[in-house]
């Protein structure tokens, strides 16, 4: 808001790049590398969760089907992480939409699931069958 309060005039291009060409004009240098930092560091945070999660459920998952003396594997996981990370980083240097849906598939697939799982919490009647229909139902 403040940026186009103070530039009104702001070319529609630069519009989502607004706070750093506010920063840019009107703050000392040192402001723009740690608002840099902080971006990084805010991206960091959530993706290494996803990585690790998704590395250990591979692990476990995928990985301990077909070696099962690798299931609890750390170092299985560890290599795991680098590897969804190189997958990441490919997918986002060829097509940068792609992790996006993907993300955005995942994420509406635990908010059709959350609800039958609280459900299934609650009521012991329900079962695995009809979660899924109801499930598939609402997507």
């Amino acid at each position: 808001m403040a940026a186009l309060l103070a530039m009104p005039d702001l070319p529609a291009a630069d519009a989502n790049g607004s706070l750093l060409v506010f920063v840019r004009e009107y703050y000392p240098d040192w402001v723009i590398g740690l608002l840099a930092g902080t971006g990084v560091l805010v991206a960091l945070v959530p993706t290494a969760v996803l990585m690790l999660t998704a590395s250990s459920m591979f692990t476990s998952s995928v990985l301990g089907l077909a070696r099962p003396e690798l299931k609890s594997s750390l170092a299985a996981t560890r290599v795991g992480v680098v590897a969804f990370t190189v997958i990441a980083v490919l997918f986002t240097a060829l097509r940068s939409d792609t992790l996006l849906t993907i993300m955005t598939g995942v994420y509406s697939a635990v908010g059709q699931l959350a609800p039958a799982l609280f459900l299934s919490v609650l009521w012991r009647r329900v079962t695995a069958v009809g979660l899924t229909a109801g499930a598939s139902w609402a997507g």
